[in-house]
């Protein structure tokens, strides 16, 4: 009988990707009218960043956490954002050029470099099954620049849109490690809950 954590911390996972997978289809859609995307971005973020200071920050815990740590993880978390927004309009100049399905999935692929870094500066060891996951998202990789014709939104896709979504993949990649950052700090706890808030703001 499977334990009632597992069951739904597995429920959670299927959740976020669904829900992942709709921030896809909208933000393809949004690339396709042609919307303004900083502004887009900007509304996009905004919500997000209302939501997580009304509903994940705790005042109550500011007073005992302002030091060092956390002034330099707000630092971190300004940066990650400001990374992920780039990464975003990075995305969407893409998805106007040539196959917005492939643009996303190089996008989604970003999450290797975290797992990578993780593995390179901070001792982190991966089993072989994430070693194999790894080597599958590598391979996907390898094979979306062979197969560059055929996007799904223009016959003829203007010249430069794959070399626009490695970019993608690496600002965005750049943008979740610097999240992950601080939870390799020695003693360090978020207990205001401020990663989020900052980073959306």
């Amino acid at each position: 009988k499977a334990h009632p954590h597992l069951v739904s911390a597995f429920l959670l996972v299927a959740a976020t990707g669904f829900i992942w997978a709709l921030v896809g289809v909208v933000f393809s859609y949004a690339s396709r009218q042609r919307l303004h995307l900083p502004a887009f971005i900007f509304v996009s973020s905004s919500c997000n960043a209302l939501y997580a200071w009304l509903f994940l920050f705790e005042p109550a815990q500011w007073g005992a956490v302002r030091n060092f740590q956390t002034f330099g993880m707000i630092g971190v978390m300004a940066l990650a954002g400001a990374l992920g927004a780039v990464g975003f309009l990075l995305m969407g100049a893409a998805m106007r050029k040539g196959h917005r399905g492939v643009v996303w999935a190089l996008g989604q692929c970003a999450m290797l470099l975290p797992l990578l870094t993780a593995v390179a500066c901070f001792g982190e060891r991966p089993s072989a099954a994430n070693w194999a996951g790894v080597g599958a998202v590598l391979l996907g990789m390898g094979l979306l620049a062979l197969r560059q014709s055929g996007p799904d939104n223009s016959a003829r896709p203007e010249r430069g849109w794959l070399w626009m979504a490695y970019a993608v993949f690496l600002v965005v990649g750049a943008s979740l490690t610097l999240t992950t950052l601080p939870s390799h700090w020695d003693g360090f706890v978020d207990r205001a809950n401020l990663r989020l808030p900052v980073m959306f703001s």
